[in-house]
Protein backbone atom coordinates (compact mmCIF):
# COMPACT_ATOMS: atom_id res chain seq x y z
CA UNK A 1 0.00 0.00 0.00
CA UNK A 2 1.28 3.11 -0.95
CA UNK A 3 0.13 6.63 -0.01
CA UNK A 4 -0.18 9.09 -3.11
CA UNK A 5 -2.18 12.18 -3.86
CA UNK A 6 -4.60 12.12 -6.50
CA UNK A 7 -3.50 14.73 -9.55
CA UNK A 8 -6.41 14.25 -11.87
CA UNK A 9 -10.05 11.91 -12.11
CA UNK A 10 -10.23 11.09 -16.13
CA UNK A 11 -13.72 11.27 -17.24
CA UNK A 12 -13.70 6.94 -17.65
CA UNK A 13 -12.96 7.19 -13.86
CA UNK A 14 -9.14 6.12 -14.13
CA UNK A 15 -7.02 8.20 -11.57
CA UNK A 16 -3.41 9.78 -11.82
CA UNK A 17 -1.62 10.16 -8.75
CA UNK A 18 1.49 11.85 -7.57
CA UNK A 19 4.12 11.08 -4.57
CA UNK A 20 4.65 14.10 -2.40
CA UNK A 21 8.68 13.06 -2.40
CA UNK A 22 8.67 13.00 -6.29
CA UNK A 23 8.22 15.83 -8.88
CA UNK A 24 6.63 14.05 -11.37
CA UNK A 25 3.26 12.49 -11.97
CA UNK A 26 3.01 8.68 -11.48
CA UNK A 27 3.60 6.46 -14.85
CA UNK A 28 0.56 4.55 -13.69
CA UNK A 29 -3.50 5.19 -13.76
CA UNK A 30 -5.53 3.66 -11.24
CA UNK A 31 -8.97 2.60 -10.75
CA UNK A 32 -11.34 4.11 -7.85
CA UNK A 33 -11.88 0.19 -6.71
CA UNK A 34 -7.86 0.68 -6.19
CA UNK A 35 -8.21 3.52 -3.40
CA UNK A 36 -8.48 2.94 0.42
CA UNK A 37 -8.57 6.28 2.11
CA UNK A 38 -10.75 9.15 1.59
CA UNK A 39 -10.16 12.86 1.85
CA UNK A 40 -11.38 13.97 4.93
CA UNK A 41 -10.06 17.75 5.14
CA UNK A 42 -8.95 19.96 2.54
CA UNK A 43 -6.59 23.32 3.96
CA UNK A 44 -5.51 24.68 1.00
CA UNK A 45 -1.55 26.22 1.41
CA UNK A 46 -1.32 24.25 4.40
CA UNK A 47 1.77 22.75 3.27
CA UNK A 48 3.92 26.08 2.90
CA UNK A 49 2.93 26.60 6.59
CA UNK A 50 4.78 23.23 7.59
CA UNK A 51 7.40 23.84 5.45
CA UNK A 52 7.57 27.50 7.06
CA UNK A 53 7.00 26.16 10.64
CA UNK A 54 10.90 25.07 11.69
CA UNK A 55 12.11 28.37 10.36
CA UNK A 56 9.12 30.53 12.31
CA UNK A 57 10.01 28.24 15.51
CA UNK A 58 13.37 29.03 15.32
CA UNK A 59 12.58 33.19 14.71
CA UNK A 60 10.46 33.10 17.61
CA UNK A 61 13.49 31.05 19.72
CA UNK A 62 15.69 33.80 18.78
CA UNK A 63 13.74 36.72 19.37
CA UNK A 64 12.51 35.46 23.22
CA UNK A 65 16.60 34.39 23.94
CA UNK A 66 17.06 38.55 22.64
CA UNK A 67 14.70 40.06 24.75
CA UNK A 68 15.53 38.16 28.11
CA UNK A 69 19.29 38.87 26.94
CA UNK A 70 18.80 42.44 26.69
CA UNK A 71 16.08 42.59 29.49
CA UNK A 72 18.16 44.19 31.68
CA UNK A 73 20.02 46.57 30.07
CA UNK A 74 17.61 50.35 31.13
CA UNK A 75 17.36 52.10 27.80
CA UNK A 76 15.41 54.98 30.08
CA UNK A 77 16.79 56.78 33.07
Amino acid sequence: MYTHRIVYVFPNGSIETKGDAANIIDPWRISPSMVRGREVAYAPAAGWFNLALPFLAMALTLILLARRMFASINRRE
